[in-house]
């Protein structure tokens, strides 16, 4: 006997009623609704937005959040830049005092100075993680530079309104591409009243040192401890600022190996070892590489 039930595909969000899309993400395909005001996605793209890796924005924990969602204060992340004017309605949540307020809103303010890279991730656009718009915001940064513009952010907007193909970037294959210009067709609006709450950063033309270009087109993968560096965060960003790539893993394409223990036998040693990949210490991508 065939048990076998097919499920219809729906067409549009059962909340919001926008259209949904299947994405591809990894090996799995996921339905999802492509309106960034779902209302029933909204705690979780608030939760991105305000996280360290978009605006950072200190004092909205997730049950702060839920707390604004439910008396209606916040229906979508701009309301977020219009609390300022609902002191008083604040005042009268739960554990919501003076200081806590103050503090909230003086984050908020703060915020409004962003970056491009900053603003993608706060898009929360699917499949566009921290990764992929540091890379975005890093080629729109140089596709500005070379047409004479001041602001990237600018450039990012064209871009992902038109039909320019994000695959040339680097990592961002035709899933992600796509996602891109799915979600401006369906929330361009939102992207723009968003957008005009933002001071976003202006290119320096000055032209790019050779010092600041040391590692262009070189690949690092970085395993163990570090010691001289505060975290892995503060020597990716050092790379990075030199024009170099950090990967999670090594391939044929890695150019070099940190690591500071390089009698290690873990399988990044190992694998560095079997390709002939320098490994080199903290120490040394200091002293030879910079």
């Amino acid at each position: 006997m065939n048990n076998i039930k097919f499920i219809q595909i729906p067409e549009v969000c059962p909340i919001c009623g926008k259209p949904v899309s299947v994405v591809k993400e990894n090996d799995s395909e996921v339905l999802m609704c492509m309106n960034a005001g779902c209302k029933g996605k909204l705690l979780g793209e608030l939760n991105a937005f305000v996280g360290k890796k978009a605006h950072d924005i200190n004092g909205l924990s997730e049950a702060t959040l839920q707390l604004l969602i439910d008396t209606g204060l916040v229906a979508s992340p701009i309301d977020l830049y219009y609390l300022k004017d609902h002191s008083t309605e604040l005042s009268r949540l739960p554990r919501m005092g003076a200081k806590k307020i103050a503090n909230i809103l003086d984050s908020i303010e703060s915020s409004r100075n962003t970056t491009i890279e900053k603003f993608i991730v706060g898009l929360n656009i699917p499949l566009i993680g921290g990764r992929a718009a540091k890379d975005i915001a890093r080629y729109e940064e140089i596709r500005t530079r070379e047409s004479g513009m001041l602001y990237p952010f600018e450039t990012f907007i064209k871009d992902a309104a038109s039909d320019f193909n994000f695959t040339c970037i680097e990592g961002l294959g035709t899933e992600r591409n796509i996602s891109i210009h799915r979600y401006f067709k369906e929330n361009y609006d939102y992207v723009i009243a968003l957008a005009e709450q933002f001071i976003f950063s202006k290119l320096n033309n000055d032209k790019i040192s050779s010092e600041n270009d040391s590692l262009s087109g070189k690949k690092f993968c970085i395993t163990g401890k570090l010691h001289i560096f505060a975290n892995r965060d503060e020597l990716v960003a050092d790379i990075e600022s030199k024009g170099g790539k950090v990967v999670s893993g090594v391939t044929k394409a890695t150019d070099y190996l940190i690591t500071n223990d390089k009698n290690s036998g873990s399988s990044k040693n190992k694998k560095a070892s079997e390709l002939n990949i320098p490994i080199i210490s903290e120490e040394e991508y200091k002293n030879k590489l910079n």
